[in-house]
């Protein structure tokens, strides 16, 4: 092998993780189709050898799909491009860099497309000569008519406004009418001041939220007096306005639990004026409050307003990603319906909404949650019986299937069997490296404080109080309260 065969084969590297692979392998059949006319229209593109390398790109992805295709490298690649030529490595990464940066085009280009108004606004300002008068009109009747049917009156919709207001005012600013008016101006300025307001208090409501997860807070600052302001500002009575500050009042002062229940009022009257993703963010808040803020703290009937809460995400489907039921959501949902004990609901639920699951977490969810409801509703041998269909495959129902049987043998009296489960659960704990530190410790314990209850002896007061107090002392404890029930049952 000569020289330039070592420099060739050096360079011919295997594509398959490059970006314009990584970005077409992303489209879907409709990008694909619309993707490929943008390329051969030669207002966008000139360069045929752009279509050829598309084309071969798409034609290796569906091969490898199949798992039939041929690695992918740079010699290949050039021979189908520019075949017999000479191999240029500097020309072959560029015309790949062009190809990226016209997908990247592509999906910029069809975001604008599929988002009439910005389309409008974007017009609206190139139309700002005298002579086109006629067509400004339309513009803005157009743009009058957008805004009333999407029926948002949320930050997105201000900033829309204040654009829209300030290029009327420019226009008229520029036609040098003789009474210049300032009714546009005044309603910009209003619109800036809503999109402003309200963007700074979503941002100041996430930091508030991620006070609770992460060690270090993301620097927002507010002017002097801000949410002093807002409170006494015509402002409030804007629906994006209304509801952030009402999410940042209770957050700030979660004792004062009217501020919850005014939010919920907020919510109720202006869910409309959002769109699907803010609408799911504004519930996640609300969420976040009730098992942070209240039920974490001993509130335990703020799980009754979570279960409102998650029905009316599930109704709205606000929880669904691409027609699928996000599995903890899922398996969130079943928890708090069966603290609140609507058991007939919780088993409707299971029974319509598995199907709604990614089809690799179904058969094991419907086992797993049709045992944890026979549990609560204290049929333990139906929970035996349907832990047995469960597959530990996955971690989280491993350990949710072997705490459950424990629990479950506990309240049958078949200490035996318990014993035996809670020697092999230890070292299922102690073997398995996938569990982290923290969570094996809190199952540990659990195992610990149940041993010490079978064997506790029941006319022992000192020994029954001794035992409650090292539950409650216990900080790794995720079990604290079915074992302090326990204890209950026999003081």
């Amino acid at each position: 092998m000569n020289c330039l065969d070592n420099c060739i084969q050096y360079t011919t590297n295997n594509m398959r993780n490059s970006k314009v692979v990584a970005i077409i392998d992303s489209f879907n059949k409709t990008d694909l189709t619309q993707f490929r006319k943008y390329l051969i229209s030669p207002f966008f593109n000139e360069q045929e050898a752009l279509v050829a390398l598309f084309d071969l790109l798409c034609q290796y992805l569906q091969s490898s799909k199949n798992e039939s295709g041929e690695e992918l490298d740079k010699l290949f690649i050039w021979k189908q491009v520019f075949g017999s030529d000479p191999y240029n490595d500097l020309q072959l990464r560029r015309l790949m860099s062009d190809l990226n940066k016209h997908a990247q085009n592509y999906l910029a280009y069809k975001t604008f497309r599929e988002n009439p108004l910005a389309e409008q606004l974007e017009l609206l300002r190139s139309l700002q000569e005298p002579r086109l008068e006629k067509h400004l009109n339309a513009s803005i009747r157009s743009i009058t008519q957008l805004l009333e049917r999407q029926g948002r009156k949320d930050s997105h919709f201000h900033q829309n406004k204040f654009r829209f207001e300030s290029q009327l005012h420019q226009y008229l600013e520029r036609s040098k009418a003789k009474k210049i008016e300032f009714v546009n101006l005044e309603k910009a300025d209003h619109h800036l001041n809503c999109f402003y307001i309200s963007q700074k208090l979503k941002h100041y409501c996430d930091v508030l939220g991620y006070k609770k997860f992460l060690s270090k807070d993301p620097k927002i600052e507010l002017l002097p007096s801000f949410i002093e302001f807002v409170k006494s500002s015509p402002y409030l009575e804007e629906p994006a306005v209304q509801v952030y500050y009402s999410i940042s009042q209770m957050y700030l002062y979660p004792e004062q639990e009217e501020h919850f229940h005014h939010f919920k009022e907020y919510l109720n009257q202006h869910l409309h004026c959002f769109g699907k993703s803010e609408q799911k963010s504004l519930y996640i808040f609300a969420m976040n409050y009730c098992i942070d803020l209240q039920v974490n703290n001993g509130k335990r009937h703020y799980f009754k307003e979570l279960f409102a809460l998650y029905r009316q995400v599930l109704e709205a489907e606000l929880i669904f990603e691409e027609g699928f039921l996000d599995p903890t959501h899922y398996k969130n949902i079943i928890a708090i319906g069966l603290q609140v004990k609507e058991f007939d609901w919780v088993e409707g639920f299971i029974q319509s909404y598995t199907d709604s699951l990614p089809h690799e977490h179904q058969e094991n969810a419907i086992n797993y949650n049709m045992a944890s409801l026979h549990f609560h509703k204290e049929e333990y041998i139906e929970v035996i019986e349907q832990l047995r269909e469960v597959e530990y495959t996955n971690l989280s129902y491993a350990l949710g299937s072997k705490l459950m049987l424990l629990r479950t043998y506990y309240e049958l009296g078949e200490i035996n069997a318990l014993d035996s489960l809670i020697d092999s659960f230890r070292i299922y704990l102690r073997r398995n490296r996938l569990i982290s530190k923290n969570i094996k410790r809190q199952y540990m314990n659990e195992l610990r404080f149940t041993k010490k209850l079978i064997s506790l002896p029941v006319y022992d007061k000192a020994a029954i109080r001794k035992l409650r107090q090292q539950i409650e002392d216990c900080k790794m404890l995720s079990a604290r309260k079915w074992l302090l029930e326990k204890v209950a049952e026999v003081e």
